[in-house]
């Protein structure tokens, strides 16, 4: 089991059976887990409409919903329907996928501070790193659910998610 395997084993056990946003490359290594773990992947036109999907969902269901978006404009995208759900307070977790860590606060392609975006428009924005990822994943759910609910932010780089798991699936309520 990698790290994407984990991340998807803990929101299913959260209660959240869909995710919403655009395959691109950094993503891919979701979709295949999500794939594997029966966690369905909704396409989207846009990463917004994956936001307002999330949205919607997380009213609808009283679980978090899910968004998925790729680094740099992909991100960008998805803050539109994150910030709706910011002010509707709806339960979601939004993730992005991103470069590998060694990468990250270098000026690359389509970088930008995906936590200097998300953070006026969720409760949280938290990075995901080995040996962290299921206490990471299960918090965020936890500050999601909390009232007043609300969107968190998840920032997963591509070598985390290829990782293989160093801790079990967290039980989750």
């Amino acid at each position: 089991m990698n790290n994407a395997d984990l991340i998807v084993a803990t929101l299913k056990g959260a209660g959240i059976a869909r995710g919403f946003g655009i395959p691109s490359g950094n993503v891919l290594l979701l979709m295949e887990a999500m794939r594997a773990g029966g966690l369905d992947f909704v396409l989207t036109a846009h990463e917004g409409s994956a936001g307002f999907c999330a949205d919607v969902t997380g009213r609808m269901t009283g679980r978090p919903g899910l968004a998925i978006a790729t680094l740099g404009p992909g991100a960008t995208n998805l803050a539109t329907g994150v910030g709706d759900a910011w002010l509707d307070r709806s339960p979601m977790i939004a993730l992005t996928c991103n470069l590998n860590t060694d990468q990250l606060g270098r000026r690359l392609q389509m970088h930008i501070d995906h936590h200097a975006l998300f953070a006026p428009i969720t409760k949280a924005s938290l990075a995901l790193r080995q040996g962290y990822v299921a206490e990471t994943v299960a918090d965020a759910i936890s500050i999601a659910m909390t009232e007043p609910l609300g969107p968190v932010h998840l920032d997963l780089p591509e070598d985390v998610a290829l990782a293989e798991a160093t801790e079990a699936v967290p039980e989750m309520p």
